[in-house]
């Protein structure tokens, strides 16, 4: 064995001895356990650390591919409904209703209440 030489306040010396004495053990059994313990619960928590860390890595690389997918959905979405409606604004001036601005924006207060409403399953 190695020898460690270390300094403790006058309070962790007497829980020391407390707890040796409590256990029927020398105080160097006491803090060699304790270090033992500490020890073993930081390499678990380093390891819980790594391991969390892997874990996170592998479902960002899992997650991307979709985000990413879900992001062009969404672009070609935006773009397809932003040609719906100036086509649609372009007929109604074609059709001679020159009053478009108003009925786009009654339209659109209709489509906002729609988009809130909440999805019904089946």
């Amino acid at each position: 064995m190695n020898e460690i030489h270390l300094r403790v306040d006058d309070e962790l010396e007497k829980k020391l001895k407390a707890l040796a004495t409590s256990r029927n053990e020398p105080v160097a059994v006491v803090v060699r356990r304790l270090l033992s313990e500490a020890l073993a619960g930081e390499s678990a928590v380093t390891a819980l650390d790594v391991i969390r860390s892997a874990i996170r890595e592998v479902i960002r690389n899992e997650m991307k591919p979709l985000e990413n997918r879900l992001a062009k959905l969404n672009a070609k979405t935006g773009a397809s409904s932003a040609t719906a409606m100036f086509m649609l604004i372009q007929t109604l001036d074609d059709l001679g209703k020159h009053d478009c601005v108003e009925i786009y924006e009654k339209a659109r207060k209709k489509a906002v209440a729609y988009l809130r409403e909440p999805v019904r399953e089946g």
